[in-house]
């Protein structure tokens, strides 16, 4: 019975550190958006390129006056 209790705990404090090991990956990953040029007149082409996105991952990207900087 001990053995069994320390077999279940071994494994609960294994399966804790994978999850946070996991979350601290996650949440160090830099999502980079970056718009060449800056600024521009109508009409004018950029170039949009981002990093550290999914293959699938969905952006938006707004222009005036709605878009936060």
């Amino acid at each position: 019975m001990r053995q069994k209790n320390l077999h279940i705990k071994t494994t609960m404090a294994f399966l804790m550190i994978a999850m946070l090991s996991a979350t601290v990956l996650m949440g160090s990953a830099a999502l980079e958006i970056s718009v060449n040029p800056t600024s521009g007149m109508p009409d004018d082409s950029i170039e949009v390129t981002g990093t550290d996105f999914a293959a699938s991952s969905p952006v938006g990207i707004g222009i005036g006056v709605e878009v936060n900087t």
